[in-house]
């Protein structure tokens, strides 16, 4: 156990678990949250590499992460593919824009979706993306244990940095769906899981509606957006504002074991 994250459930399972993780960059660091404590530990070793031809934030970019202890391990994967709908396979196992390579990916005990800041993210396109995900899985392999974040609100709540460091809550700053508050969806998610047999809704947003304050300071104009600063769900890892998704992640998982 590190800083209160605690991975014996899975590694003592001896199941070598396959935990899947899809989304946008906060799902990226959704997945570097889940390996930092991991990081931190004497007793674990983890293995990092970029398994995918596309890298930085192009679609399809797939990590993976294998944590080991002894001789018990399990993998965590992360896909970028920050839009609803079920992704296209890259042909003939050549990476090309608008699509994955699904010979990287393994057959996952545990998916969580998410991404839902990208476009696409009304309520006939998720619930149709869900009703496959759900079925088909990755790589054939979904039907339980398939499990659903509700939109994080992304980057400056205003959709800019401040130099006081000031900001109002995320919380009805900006209904529409877009980046900068709470997008639209979470409002539609609770309803389309209705609908959902084989997938479950991890509702995560609340946590984090009242930390706008949680920045990092300024990066040069122009290198990243949104300009001007980097804010702290894309930025901080542990122990910091990824923690709680982290933990409430672990806990579906240890639950479902």
């Amino acid at each position: 156990m590190v800083g209160g994250v605690d991975y014996s459930p899975i590694l003592s399972s001896k199941r070598n678990l396959t935990i899947f993780i899809q989304g946008d960059s906060l799902a990226e660091q959704h997945f570097l949250g889940m390996i930092c404590y991991a990081w931190s530990a004497n007793n674990l070793s983890v293995n990092l590499e970029r398994l995918s031809a596309q890298k930085d934030v192009a679609q399809g970019t797939v990590w993976q992460a294998n944590i080991t202890e002894n001789d018990s391990s399990f993998k965590i994967q992360y896909l970028r593919w920050n839009q609803p709908r079920y992704p296209p396979s890259a042909r003939l196992g050549l990476a090309s824009t608008e699509t994955v390579d699904f010979n990287l990916l393994a057959k996952p005990d545990f998916i969580f979706l998410g991404g839902w800041h990208h476009g696409f993210s009304d309520k006939d396109s998720v619930e149709q993306f869900l009703a496959q995900m759900s079925v088909q899985g990755i790589n054939g392999h979904g039907k339980q244990n398939v499990f659903v974040l509700d939109a994080l609100p992304n980057h400056f709540p205003g959709g800019k940095y401040l130099k006081s460091g000031k900001y109002p809550s995320t919380d009805g700053v900006c209904t529409r769906n877009n980046s900068k508050g709470d997008p639209d969806i979470n409002e539609n998610l609770i309803s389309i899981m209705e609908g959902q047999a084989n997938v479950k809704l991890l509702q995560i947003s609340k946590l984090y509606y009242h930390r706008g304050n949680a920045h990092v300071g300024h990066i040069p104009e122009g290198t990243i957006w949104p300009q001007g600063g980097r804010d702290c769900l894309h930025w901080c890892i542990a122990a910091g504002v990824m923690d709680a998704l982290t933990r409430m992640t672990l806990a579906a998982i240890y639950k479902n074991i």
